[in-house]
């Protein structure tokens, strides 16, 4: 008999005992395999450029000020950004959003790399780009998080939660590493060339989600939406400690 015409209840559950039972229930589900795998390729592109950026900051200027000038920029990018990333997943159709939030940074990463090989490089050119991926990332993360549920649903959200943790750490953890291992051997280019490839699996297996459930868009205006975000938070002494 064909693993195609297995009934799918009974093909997630024998994929659910394939991998370890209750602990990995959610990856018998083949969406949140594609979504897992999507979110790890992001997170480690991410994290390598985390590295290769302060490298190459330091070659260029030998500067410790301009390396906190450009982690403010990034930092600050997405402190602004990030309320506005809620309303805008409530609104438009969320793998498009996390497809176009991840070519953000792997267009960064290729001109980046591009100025790198060619020696056009100039610390100024970094303000710019810097600020993209910072708008790019405050978007991703909560249009991810969300894609979490539109693909497992109520049933295995919590365990699909907390392997997405586990993949975000390993992933904080594994990338640094990597990226100081290839930019000591192959160079600072070669490292931004390898975060574009990374960032485009991610969006290949990104391309390939059908999420099974669709919240039903929001009619309310836009700072609407913004202002109750806010309210919530106030009225909520632990989301408020939380955002604090």
């Amino acid at each position: 008999m064909s693993m195609q015409s297995v009934p799918p209840r009974l093909k997630r559950t024998l994929l659910s005992r394939l991998f370890g039972g209750q602990r990995y229930q959610s990856m018998a589900l083949p969406q949140f395999r594609w979504l897992l795998a999507g979110t790890g390729l992001a997170q480690v592109a991410t994290w390598m450029e985390e590295v290769t950026r302060s490298w190459l900051v330091l070659q260029l200027t030998n500067s410790p000020v301009q390396l906190g000038i450009l982690a403010f920029i990034r930092g600050i990018s997405q402190l602004i950004v990030s309320p506005f990333a809620g309303p805008l997943t409530d609104r438009i159709d969320r793998r498009r959003l996390a497809i176009i939030t991840q070519i953000m940074p792997a267009s960064d990463a290729l001109i980046v790399g591009t100025l790198v090989l060619t020696g056009q490089i100039h610390i100024w050119m970094m303000y710019p780009l810097v600020t993209i991926a910072g708008i790019s990332g405050a978007i991703n993360v909560p249009c991810r998080q969300v894609l979490v549920y539109d693909v497992v649903g109520p049933e295995y959200i919590t365990n699909a939660i907390a392997l997405g943790s586990v993949v975000s750490n390993i992933s904080r953890i594994m990338a640094p590493v990597a990226g100081g291992v290839t930019i000591a051997t192959l160079g600072v280019t070669f490292s931004y060339y390898t975060q574009v490839v990374f960032f485009i699996l991610a969006t290949g297996a990104t391309w390939m989600l059908h999420p099974q459930l669709h919240a039903e868009p929001i009619r309310e205006p836009f700072w609407t939406s913004i202002r109750r975000g806010f309210q919530y938070t106030r009225r909520e002494p632990t989301i408020a400690r939380l955002v604090l």
